[in-house]
C-alpha cells in the first residue's frame, strides 16, 4: 500500500509514523480518546502530510464513533487513485508546475506512481518540479543577495549571483528580466584575471601575494572552488617553506655555536635561498665576513705584536677597528721625496756613528734582534690559552655548552632541538660518548613510564565522567537530544557507560534518527545544503530544539565563512536568521554586532585577525 504522506521521509520514520497511527487507531477503538489523540499529534509532528492521522485526529474531536472497518476504508480510500483524475493527470500537473505548487504536484504524483512511471512526459514533469523544489531555497538567496549588490553599486557581484539563480531555476519569477547571462562575460574576464594573477606571484615564490589575488575572487563568487583549492595548495606550499626555512636557520645557529663555521655558512645561505629576506641569516653571514667567530673557533694566522701589550681574541668587529686603528696611529709620518728633489731623500737619511766600528753595529743589533724574539716567545707563552685556544687539552667551552644547552631543551619540552645541538660533535672530542647515550635516550621510549600507566580510569577521570553523565541526562530531560548525545560520547571516551546509560544513549540515537542526513552533512561543512530540509522539518515542528540549534549552528558558520572571504554583509544575513531562530545566543550576537560594524567601514588590520582565528561551531 502505498504511503500517505511525504514520501521524501525515510523508511524508518515513515514505518514510525505508521505505527504510531496504528497505536492510534487502537486506543481510539477501545474508547481511550485522549490516548488516542496523543498518539495523532506525535504522528503529525512526524510527518505533518500524514492525512490518515489528520483525518482520524477529527474524528476524534468531533466525537464521532470509529469502527474498524470505517477506520481501513477511510484509509484506502486516501491512498486510492481516483479514476476521473488519472484521466486528466497531465493537465493537472502542468498547471500545479506552472502555479509553482511543487508540494501539491509531488503528493500527486506519489499517488498516482504507476501512471506516471509509465508515461515519460509525467515523469519529466514530475522531475522538473522536484529539481525546482530543490532549488527554491538556494535560488532565493542568491536573487536576494543578488538585489542587495545592485543597490549597494556592486554590479559585477550581482550578475554573478543571478547568473547562479537562473542556474538552478531559469523559470523563477524573482528573476529580474534585464540581467542577460551576456552580461556576466565581464564578471568572467576579472575571475580569469585575478587567477592568472595569483598563477604569475605563486611562479615568484611570493605566496602571500597569490593568496591575495584569489581571495578577491569571493567577492565576486563566493563559492569559487577553483579559487579556495589554489588558495589552500600556496597555503599548503608556504608552510613547507617556512618549515624549511626554520630547521636551516636553527641548524646554522647550532654549527655556528660549535664552532663549524664552513658548515654554518651553508645553512644561511641556504636559508637566503629560501627567503631572501632573512634578517637573522643575513647578520651571521656579516659576522663571518667580518671575521667575527665564536669562542671555540681557531683563528689562524693571527700574529702577535712585538711588544708586551695584552692581547685581545679577535671574536668581535670592535677588536678589529681596535687593530686597525692601533696600526695608523703607530706608524711614523714619512716624508717623500719627489723626482724633482732626489737631494732631499738622502739629506733627511741619518748618517752612521764613525766611532762604532761596522761588526760592533753588526753584533748590537743581533743581539737586540734576539733579546725582542726571546720577549716575544715569551709573551706567546705565557698567554698561549689566548692565542692558541684550541691548543689546551681540557675539552672545548663551546661544545661543552652545547650539551649543557641540549639538556635545557630538552627539559623544556624541545626534543628534537636539543638532539640537533649533540649530534654534530666530533668523533673524537671526550664528550662524544655522552652525546650519543643522550640521542639515545630521547629517541627512545620511556618504558619506565609505560610500565606505571594506570591501566584504568582514575578517581579524578571517574568523577569527570560523572559530571558529563549528569549533564546529559539534564540535556536529555529539556530534550536537547544532540547536546545529550554529544555529553554521552565525552563520557564514553573516558571510562566506559553503566548499563543504564547506555539504554539512555541508544534511546536519544534512536530520537535523532530522522536527522541522520542533516547532521552527517552539518559535520560534512555543507551547511547550505542541510538548510532546506532543516527549515522543512522546522515548519512541522517548531519545538524541537534539535533542528533548531543545527539552524542556528549551520547560519553561524556560513556567517564566519563569509567574514573570512571578506564580504561582511553577507555574513549579517546569515547570522540574522540565526538569531531570529534563537534571540539567547550570545555569540551570534555579538558576531552580528561586528559584522555590521564592518560593513559601514574597510575591513583593517584588527578585522583581519580577527576573522582568521574565529573558529566555526
Amino acid at each position: 500500500m502505498t504511503y500517505a504522506g511525504d514520501s521524501k521521509l525515510s523508511n524508518e520514520v515513515r514505518q514510525r509514523v505508521e505505527s504510531t497511527y496504528e497505536q492510534s487507531r487502537s486506543l481510539a477503538l477501545e474508547g481511550k480518546i485522549q490516548e488516542a489523540t496523543l498518539g495523532c499529534e506525535f504522528a503529525l509532528r512526524l510527518d505533518s502530510l500524514y492525512e490518515p492521522a489528520r483525518e482520524l485526529m477529527k474524528k476524534l474531536e468531533t466525537g464521532e464513533s470509529l469502527t474498524l472497518s470505517e477506520s481501513r476504508a477511510t484509509e484506502e480510500a486516501a491512498a486510492m487513485p481516483e479514476p476521473e483524475k488519472a484521466l486528466d493527470l497531465e493537465s493537472e500537473l502542468e498547471d500545479l508546475l506552472e502555479h509553482r505548487d511543487f508540494r501539491t504536484l509531488l503528493n500527486l504524483a506519489e499517488e498516482h506512481r504507476d501512471a506516471i512511471e509509465a508515461n515519460p512526459d509525467l515523469s519529466a514533469i514530475v522531475m522538473m518540479a522536484s529539481e525546482r523544489l530543490e532549488a527554491e531555497p538556494y535560488a532565493r538567496t542568491f536573487i536576494d543577495a543578488a538585489e542587495k549588490a545592485h543597490r549597494e553599486g556592486r554590479q559585477d557581484e550581482a550578475l554573478s549571483l543571478i547568473e547562479k539563480a537562473r542556474a538552478l531555476d531559469s523559470s523563477h519569477p524573482s528573476l529580474p528580466p534585464e540581467m542577460m547571462p551576456a552580461e556576466t562575460s565581464e564578471t568572467n574576464q576579472r575571475i580569469r584575471e585575478l587567477l592568472e594573477e595569483g598563477q604569475q606571484a605563486l611562479q615568484r615564490g611570493d605566496h602571500q601575494d597569490a593568496i591575495d589575488s584569489w581571495s578577491r575572487i569571493f567577492l565576486i563568487d563566493i563559492d569559487h572552488t577553483e579559487a579556495n583549492q589554489r588558495i589552500e595548495e600556496a597555503r599548503r606550499l608556504r608552510a613547507e617553506k617556512e618549515r624549511q626555512v626554520e630547521e636551516a636557520f636553527h641548524e646554522g645557529t647550532s654549527l655556528w655555536e660549535q664552532g663549524a663555521t664552513d658548515k654554518a655558512r651553508e645553512q644561511f645561505e641556504k636559508v637566503l635561498s629560501i627567503n631572501p629576506a632573512h634578517a637573522g641569516a643575513k647578520d651571521y653571514i656579516e659576522r663571518m665576513d667580518a671575521g667575527t667567530a665564536p669562542a671555540a673557533s681557531s683563528f689562524e694566522g693571527a700574529q702577535p705584536s712585538g711588544d708586551a701589550e695584552v692581547f685581545t681574541p679577535p671574536d668581535s668587529l670592535a677588536y678589529a677597528r681596535q687593530r686597525a686603528t692601533q696600526r695608523v696611529e703607530s706608524e711614523p709620518t714619512a716624508t717623500f721625496a719627489t723626482a724633482a728633489e732626489p737631494e732631499a731623500q738622502y739629506e733627511a737619511a741619518p748618517k752612521p756613528r764613525r766611532g762604532l766600528p761596522a761588526n760592533r753595529r753588526f753584533l748590537s743589533i743581533a743581539g737586540l734582534v734576539v733579546l725582542v724574539l726571546v720577549a716575544a716567545f715569551a709573551a706567546l707563552y705565557l698567554k698561549r690559552d689566548v692565542f692558541f685556544p684550541n691548543s689546551s687539552d681540557e675539552p672545548e667551552v663551546a661544545q661543552s655548552d652545547a650539551l649543557a644547552r641540549a639538556r635545557k631543551l630538552q627539559e623544556a619540552g624541545q626534543t628534537a632541538m636539543a638532539i640537533t645541538q649533540v649530534s654534530h660533535l666530533p668523533t673524537d672530542h671526550p664528550q662524544y660518548a655522552e652525546a650519543q647515550a643522550l640521542i639515545a635516550q630521547w629517541e627512545a621510549p620511556t618504558e619506565v613510564a609505560i610500565e606505571k600507566k594506570p591501566t584504568g580510569p582514575n578517581k579524578e577521570d571517574l568523577a569527570r565522567r560523572d559530571a558529563l553523565v549528569a549533564q546529559a541526562q539534564k540535556a536529555r530531560q529539556n530534550r536537547e537530544y544532540l547536546r545529550t548525545s554529544e555529553y554521552y560520547e565525552r563520557a564514553a571516551q573516558i571510562a566506559p557507560l553503566d548499563e543504564q546509560d547506555l539504554l539512555l544513549q541508544t534511546e536519544v540515537e534512536q530520537r535523532l534518527a530522522g536527522l541522520e542526513d542533516q547532521i552527517e552533512l552539518y559535520e560534512q561543512g555543507d551547511w547550505q545544503f542541510a538548510l532546506p530540509e532543516l527549515w522543512r522539518l522546522h515548519s512541522a515542528n517548531p519545538d524541537d530544539k534539535d533542528v533548531v540549534r543545527l539552524m542556528v549552528d549551520s547560519y553561524y558558520n556560513l556567517g564566519v565563512r563569509d567574514l573570512q572571504r571578506g564580504d561582511p554583509p553577507a555574513a549579517i544575513e546569515k547570522l540574522e536568521r540565526a538569531i531570529e531562530l534563537n534571540p539567547t545566543d550570545g555569540e551570534v550576537e555579538r558576531l552580528l554586532r561586528f559584522s555590521r560594524l564592518y560593513a559601514e567601514r574597510p575591513a583593517d588590520l584588527l578585522y583581519r585577525i580577527f576573522v582568521k582565528y574565529l573558529p566555526f561551531r
